[in-house]
């Protein structure tokens, strides 16, 4: 699986934060060429429960996840993501929209109001959320909860070309 390093920023805020590393790892690639990476340095996981940051970069403008519609087309989203390992239900915090430059286009802030949803079997959504729920950190330290906020204090950008 191929590795990225990507600055962590806040995009919240005007406010400069220390620079932090980003691992994104690719998860997988769909027929269409899309691809989906997770940033393994985000996961957390308590119980049954799992959160993470993840990276979807689409070929084809997708505006798929988007609740309106945005321009430019949307050519990747970062998503902070919380999942229930054993029911294979998400639910979206964050979402950032991203166009074929990977400038940010618009900022989604569900909060705990995002609708769960079901993720299919077979899906590259599926593939990612079995790798974060199978995920066992290379260090001794285990994360502390799978809580929305935890870890969530800045919002990792797309990964570098």
């Amino acid at each position: 699986m191929k590795r990225f390093i990507a600055p962590l920023v806040l995009l919240s805020s005007a406010l400069a934060l220390p620079a932090q590393a980003v691992e994104w790892t690719q998860i997988t690639e769909n027929s269409v060429g899309d691809k989906f990476f997770i940033d393994t340095s985000s996961i957390r996981a308590k119980g049954d429960q799992v959160s993470f940051w993840h990276y979807r970069q689409f070929i084809e403008p997708n505006n798929a996840l988007l609740d309106e519609q945005v321009a430019p087309p949307v050519h990747g989203t970062v998503i902070r993501l919380s999942a229930n390992c054993k029911t294979k239900t998400a639910r979206i915090y964050r979402l950032n929209a991203y166009d074929k430059a990977r400038k940010l286009i618009q900022r989604f802030d569900y909060g705990a109001t995002g609708q769960p949803m079901a993720i299919k079997s077979g899906s590259s959504a599926f593939t990612v959320l079995d790798y974060a729920c199978s995920y066992k950190p290379d260090k001794a330290t285990e994360p502390k909860t799978a809580e929305e906020g935890d870890g969530a204090e800045g919002k990792p950008t797309a990964p570098k070309r």
